[in-house]
């Protein structure tokens, strides 16, 4: 055998290593958030010394054999949902209950109903989406954005 194909050889075995390790650290979680992920492949860095984008490939085989999902990608999901419901640049109540009914489900009820509607927010604001006005029609009284205000 070369030394080339000994090298390579040991490559994979240690990123087979870190797959292993990336899968012991997400038994029991429903989603990796970033600073979890970041951590993660900060080990790979480290204590495996392979490079980023070999640390980022074994991470995302590993989460798609296990059930965990990314935050990045549950963020990702609800993004194009709120930005499909999103008619004219404006979201409604009941749509953005149904973009933080989405994040929870994603996640797994692992976030607070809360936080999710924090995060769909957060969203609204870096896509440019304004809250739609709600409230009763046929009373003569300004419609108000107080749902939106309250996240």
């Amino acid at each position: 055998m070369s030394q080339m194909d000994m090298d390579r050889t040991e490559n994979d075995r240690t990123k087979r290593r870190f797959m292993e390790y990336a899968r012991m650290q997400m038994v029991g979680v429903a989603f990796l958030n970033h600073e979890q992920q970041a951590c993660i492949i900060k080990d790979g860095l480290t204590n495996f010394n392979l490079s980023f984008e070999e640390c980022l490939g074994c991470l995302a085989a590993a989460v798609e054999s296990s059930e965990t999902m990314l935050s990045s990608e549950i963020e990702r999901l609800v993004r194009r949902q709120v930005k499909e419901q999103a008619r004219g640049g404006s979201l409604s109540k009941r749509q953005f209950n149904k973009g933080t009914k989405l994040y929870r489900q994603l996640s797994r009820a692992s976030v607070t109903t809360r936080e999710a509607r924090k995060r769909v927010k957060s969203m609204m604001i870096a896509e440019a989406i304004r809250p739609r006005r709600a409230g009763i029609f046929f009373i003569p009284l300004p419609l108000s954005r107080r749902w939106y205000d309250k996240v």
